[in-house]
């Protein structure tokens, strides 16, 4: 058996362990569930940067085979919201082999800080890329500057 399949086997009787401990209430149809483990994937968090820029925060998530039309961007109470699917890139004449990439949906939800001007927020996707320009309020910032003196 080969290394992949037996961490599968191991998060799968893991994940079965902790569902009996509980007595059931991890139901995968659940869709908080699927936000912390998707066993059909192992995990459903597409990756993401942040930066801290000068003028702006600038957020980058992997979105591969990603078109606009398939994910959703939500500004609400002082969160950003990034929800959509990732399709499968299997065919119906395949049979997956191994697999690193994932699939299915996702939601993924950061609090953005009080000095982002949530009115003036960018987003573009490029090439699987979702990238999106949060920019700092003129005259805001959440960090200081501290003068250490080094005797």
């Amino acid at each position: 058996m080969d290394t992949i399949t037996r961490t599968e086997r191991d998060y799968e009787r893991i994940w079965d362990a902790v569902d009996d401990l509980y007595g059931g209430w991890l139901n995968p149809e659940w869709p908080a569930t699927n936000m912390l483990y998707n066993r059909n994937t192992g995990a459903c968090f597409p990756n993401v940067d942040v930066v801290r820029e000068k003028t702006n925060y600038l957020l980058r998530m992997e979105l591969p085979g990603l078109t606009d039309k398939d994910f959703n961007l939500e500004i609400r109470k002082g969160e950003l919201d990034i929800s959509g699917k990732i399709p499968e890139t299997e065919g119906t004449d395949t049979r997956v082999i191994a697999s690193e990439r994932t699939s299915g949906e996702f939601c993924r939800t950061f609090e953005l800080p009080d000095d982002v001007d949530s009115e003036h927020i960018e987003a573009s996707l490029k090439n699987g890329l979702l990238e999106i320009k949060l920019p700092i309020k003129p005259g805001k910032t959440t960090e200081k500057q501290i003068k250490v003196e080094v005797h």
